[in-house]
């Protein structure tokens, strides 16, 4: 594992028992089928995140966040060194309290904003040259939804307070 991570550590948010655990996971490019890119993992109650939205295809146990490298290793052993793993906690409670939205990921100013349509949010944290406005994730309860901005009804989506926005990194064909 790198010394230095190669995507943001989020904030961390005060507040013990709200606060939801997740960790941002990036893999470097190495070509071929393995998997690459960033992906939001959210834990479950006793704490374990599951990979199968990184590894498709292969049934991996959901892990606690020391497990999440070598799993992955083990399952794709060309990833050996090229995975960053950046845990944070977000407490939604003091969002809603605060009519705030989350946003995380690849741009330029993370952090809280008032809650308003995904666009108007997305353009106040402004995504890097390296996020992808074509997958974000929308973290809201304990559901997470996709949306593509690049399409208007997607853009309009109305946030709401606790909401969490992850903007991942593109892919390297398209976005």
């Amino acid at each position: 594992m790198r010394k230095q991570p190669l995507v943001w550590i989020f904030a961390c948010l005060s507040g013990l028992a709200s606060a939801q655990e997740y960790a941002s996971v990036h893999i470097e490019y190495v070509g071929g089928p393995d998997p690459q890119g960033t992906y939001l993992l959210v834990s479950d109650r006793e704490g374990r995140f599951p990979l199968e939205s990184i590894s498709k295809g292969r049934n991996l146990q959901d892990v606690k966040i020391e497990g999440i490298i070598p799993a992955l290793v083990r399952e794709h052993p060309a990833l050996a060194d090229k995975i960053t793993v950046s845990p944070f906690q977000v407490n939604t409670s003091d969002l809603i309290k605060a009519g705030e939205v989350q946003i995380s990921g690849h741009v330029k100013n993370p952090g809280k904003y008032p809650a308003d349509t995904l666009a108007a949010c997305i353009a106040k944290a402004v995504p890097t040259e390296f996020g992808s406005i074509r997958r974000i994730q929308v973290i809201s309860g304990a559901k997470i939804a996709r949306y593509d901005c690049k399409q208007n009804a997607s853009s309009q989506i109305q946030l709401k307070p606790g909401d969490i926005v992850f903007i991942p990194m593109k892919t390297i064909i398209g976005g």
